[in-house]
């Protein structure tokens, strides 16, 4: 079993380098003659704001590129929204090992897709990522405008340091206007930082919310259910007899549920964790003895153990297609164990005596336990996972070290 568990994980990892790193998801484009075509767009939650796109309709096998000077607007259905736009960016940049004393500042005109971040009948906000984040705030009828944040590398007789410049928070003084709470806004506007976040929340607060303000954009929690197999070995060392003991591997099911929380796109290829899982161990070891008068004693110690085990992980899917991902993670877990059998029994073969120690050693109520998995997720709704505990012993005792080897191979359904 811990052979196939092995395989299976190494073969999950292996077949993901064969696979090509496409996720061709539902969008519209708009040509800049304004043609509009449905179909699917290759969607790479582009750190950087992407200068092409590979596009494919229904009926087409193969995708075409397009680019920034052949695309007026493209958006994937329910996640994202790109526009064209010329515009004028400052180009200074804003971290601390690329700038340099009383470094100039520089402009670039170009002709980009801006991200849509906030959009109503007042004003929009756009998101431009390249070396560094460019937000432009544009009012009904009016051209796209730069909100300024400014780093710069000043030196004084101490040292270096750096002087920042929140111009942006100026830029947006003017849509306070009479609010009744411009004095709680004034003071929030002091705090404001240059995020998608806070001037997003801030604009809401100000001009109202965004024209598909009830559409949610949230990622929603996936819950699911497994069942499994797990593989165990027990390795004892230290000061006791079972030191001479052979114990045979362990074989139990298992049992579980969870839900995961999915991230939002700075960080969509990580995943949370969070589940509960019932699981059992049997081990039983076997050793032969000898008296003073050589005659033959048979020595058993038998240990079964139910574990209730939340647990919580961090995954990271290293592929993603449109329905399929595959991933790696590692996992801390807390153990919850109930001892049903702990007995070392002897058996004295020639005067047909049988000794039981019950409750032979005292072992961990709760116990913690670190895992690392890899699996891969199914027309995203079945999901095969393998994974091993690489720290973590029900075993507590001073000079004896009684440790289990934990293999899991599960299946998962999805809701």
């Amino acid at each position: 079993m811990k052979r196939f568990v092995l395989t299976a994980a190494a073969f999950l990892f292996c077949s993901t380098l064969l696979k090509a790193q496409v996720n061709f998801q539902p969008g519209t484009i708009v040509t800049v003659t304004g043609e509009t075509r449905n179909g699917q767009i290759d969607y790479r939650e582009w750190k950087k704001n992407p200068r092409t796109i590979s596009f494919k309709s229904g009926n087409e096998s193969n995708s075409t590129e397009y680019s920034v000077a052949t695309l007026a607007y493209f958006e994937i259905t329910g996640k994202e929204k790109y526009i064209r736009a010329a515009v004028r960016m400052d180009m200074r940049p804003v971290e601390m090992i690329q700038l340099t004393p009383e470094q100039a500042d520089t402009v670039k005109t170009d002709t980009v897709f801006l991200r849509e971040i906030f959009v109503n009948n007042k004003v929009s906000l756009y998101l431009f990522s390249d070396f560094k984040s460019h937000f432009f705030i544009k009012e009904t009828g009016a051209d796209f405008e730069e909100l300024a944040f400014k780093v710069q590398l000043l030196s004084s007789e101490k040292g270096t340091y750096l002087d920042t410049k929140n111009l942006f928070r100026g830029q947006l003084q003017k849509f306070i206007g009479s609010n009744p709470n411009r004095k709680k806004i004034e003071s929030r506007l002091k705090r404001l930082r240059y995020t998608e976040h806070d001037l997003t929340d801030f604009l809401t607060s100000v001009t109202g919310n965004a024209n598909d303000d009830d559409k949610s954009t949230k990622t929603k929690p996936d819950f699911f259910l497994q069942a499994g197999m797990q593989y165990s070995a027990l390795k004892v060392s230290g000061n006791t007899p079972l030191t001479a003991f052979h114990f045979s591997n362990s074989v139990t099911p298992l049992f579980g549920a969870g839900i995961d929380f999915k991230s939002n796109r700075n960080f969509s290829d990580f995943v949370f964790r969070i589940e509960a899982s019932y699981s059992s161990l049997h081990y039983k070891g076997t050793h032969q003895a000898f008296s003073v008068t050589n005659t033959a004693i048979n020595e058993e110690y038998l240990l079964k153990i139910n574990n209730i085990t939340p647990a919580v992980s961090l995954l990271y899917h290293f592929i993603r297609t449109t329905s399929n991902r595959v991933y790696v993670g590692v996992g801390s877990s807390v153990s919850i164990s109930g001892y049903t059998s702990n007995e070392f029994t002897k058996n004295d073969v020639s005067a047909n005596t049988t000794t039981v120690y019950k409750n032979y050693y005292t072992y961990e109520k709760a116990w913690l336990g670190i895992s690392a998995s890899a699996g891969t997720v199914i027309k995203n709704k079945l999901e095969i996972n393998a994974s091993a505990k690489l720290l973590g012993t029900f075993s507590d005792m001073l000079n004896i070290g009684i440790k289990p080897g934990i293999y899991s191979l599960r299946a998962i359904y999805r809701f």
